[in-house]
């Protein structure tokens, strides 16, 4: 059976998919984990190649992705719409999969071609224009059958050893994600082992370009998404192989994304040779960028929110896009237009010379990047922690962006969206930050919890309250007085000055949503009257919060 199911899972690519029309064509390059400024950075360095091998291109360094992982992302990308826990999440999925991008194309009459690296991606039985010779699962590795089953079979000894293993050498199995024995087999088979995908996925998609083939006269869309340059790096920046996973860093990092956009360059030349470029119009995006690259000089640098800081958010919230129109020519030009990944499939309409059937979205070509636009980006930490089993996000932390992303006054904080859930005050309770309990006299003729704040704090009111209401006051050990400013729902209601030790009471009325409403995210920041560093102790908060 074991042998059965890893053969199920590698098959040749289909002919099929290396055909493309003599006459119209939309390729459509997903690389998966791509920051906009990771592009900016390797254009910059050497921009008289790219405005040579780009021509024709606009980069949108203002793009802003929708979540922070790829599938939440890709509905998000091929639909238009981003999700909000207003229902399962897999339900949400397979519904908008019945309505996409694809599906608009496909009633135009578009041959589809389609090869990705997630096999819960397969086409949906209502898409027109597919069939299951032009779509294809790449394998990891790819390779020959035999160094597929070869790579499967040790990865299937590795978690077998791992399980069986005595506890203290548990870890020398797993050896820091790259295991025991995957990697000894894999580099007897010259290829890589199971889920460094980089290295196989660009090689396929090199091995795509150069048989792309002029077919028939029907128009194609190619959806060509490939797990590169997202880690683990395993390629160097001429495409070859380590051996090994390297440390992430901004120059691995750079090598891998280098490797990444050579391989679409050799597409790119492939059309050039078979007289098809002016006659395609090409798409490169990525479905997120990766916060662990973020710049140490990011303008959003220590700007606080309730899900950590804005830089960091921002990094994970622009992914690449650039785009060549049919026949465009001419240097790589750079937009500032504030483009969002919900706009992907009216731009790909709008490229094709067809109407918004899907009705979502704006083509990113008619964006005037001097027009005001509010956007929505979504963080979330639901899949990271249980492996996606959760019908639900755990909580959406959704922020609106109205005006260049990084730009610190451009950011709002708007809501927190909790899954369902029988016991909201626990729900409510459990993400909380910064708010340390502590023992004071006046707890208990209160009987309201006294917690110490540092610098920052968020906390979660019901929402059918209309009152939100807590004491603050300055701890005995503070030297000077304190400033603290709230912010509800992004919104700052009040600053306060706390200059001695007597409870001062804060209290803001609300507009009720209802039970079974968003909570209210109220944020608290606290700054000595001295400055930053010149004390310490924070402030004393109570109340039943």
């Amino acid at each position: 059976g074991t042998a059965r199911e890893a053969d199920a899972g590698w098959r040749l690519p289909p002919e099929r998919i290396y055909e493309l029309s003599r006459s119209r064509n939309l390729i459509h390059i997903v690389l998966d984990m791509f920051p906009a400024h990771a592009f900016a950075a390797i254009a910059a360095a050497d921009r008289p190649a790219f405005d040579n091998d780009w021509s024709g291109f606009t980069f949108f360094r203002d793009h802003l992705g929708a979540f922070r992982t790829t599938k939440a992302s890709m509905p998000a990308m091929l639909a238009g719409v981003a999700y909000r826990n207003e229902l399962p999440f897999y339900e949400f999925q397979a519904r908008r999969a019945n309505v996409s991008v694809l599906h608009a194309l496909g009633r135009q009459g578009y041959r589809l071609r389609w090869a990705t690296p997630l096999g819960g991606d397969r086409p949906a039985p209502s898409l027109p224009g597919l069939d299951a010779s032009a779509w294809y699962r790449i394998p990891s590795p790819y390779g020959s059958r035999r160094d597929y089953l070869a790579v499967s079979a040790a990865q299937l000894l590795d978690l077998s050893l791992f399980r069986h293993a005595p506890h203290d050498l548990k870890t020398d199995v797993y050896n820091d994600g790259q295991w025991l024995l995957q990697p000894r087999v894999a580099a007897r088979m010259d290829v890589e082992a199971a889920n460094e995908r980089a290295a196989g996925d660009l090689r396929f998609l090199r091995e795509f370009a150069g048989r792309l083939t002029p077919g028939g006269d029907a128009p194609v869309y190619a959806l060509l998404h490939v797990i590169a340059p997202h880690p683990p790096i395993v390629v160097d920046a001429d495409c070859g192989y380590l051996g090994k996973r390297m440390p992430v860093s901004s120059d691995s990092f750079d090598a891998q994304a280098r490797c990444a956009l050579s391989s679409v360059l050799v597409l790119l030349d492939r059309l050039r040779a078979l007289d098809l470029y002016d006659r395609t119009a090409v798409v490169v995006t990525s479905d997120h960028g990766l916060a662990a690259l973020t710049p140490g000089d990011h303008p959003l640098r220590g700007v606080r929110s309730p899900v950590g800081t804005l830089d960091r958010i921002a990094t994970d919230a622009t992914p690449l896009l650039a785009i060549k129109p049919f026949g465009a020519r001419g240097p790589l030009r750079t937009s500032d237009a504030p483009t969002a990944i919900t706009d992907l499939p009216a731009t790909l309409l709008d490229l094709a010379e067809l109407p918004n059937t899907l009705r979502r979205g704006t083509s990113v070509l008619a964006l005037d990047p001097a027009a005001p636009r509010e956007r929505t980006y979504a963080h979330h930490e639901w899949g990271r922690r249980n492996d996606w089993a959760s019908p639900y996000f755990d909580v959406l932390h959704v922020f609106s962006i109205n005006g260049r992303v990084t730009d610190p006054e451009a950011w709002r904080y708007r809501e927190a969206r909790f899954q369902p859930t029988d016991d909201r005050d626990a729900q409510r309770r459990t993400h909380r930050v910064g708010l340390q309990a502590v023992e004071d006299g006046t707890a208990g003729r209160t009987g309201r919890p006294v917690y110490r704040i540092d610098d920052y704090a968020v906390f979660y009111a019901a929402p059918d309250t209309q009152r939100i209401t807590f004491d603050a006051r300055r701890p005995s050990t503070a030297r000077s007085p304190r400033t603290v400013t709230v912010r509800i729902d992004g919104d700052v209601v009040g600053e306060y000055r706390l200059a001695d030790e007597t409870w001062q009471t804060l209290a803001y009325p609300v507009a009720a949503r209802g039970a079974d409403g968003n909570p209210f995210c109220v944020e608290l920041l606290v700054s000595p009257d001295g400055g930053a560093g010149e004390d310490s102790g924070g402030v004393l908060i109570r109340g039943d919060l």
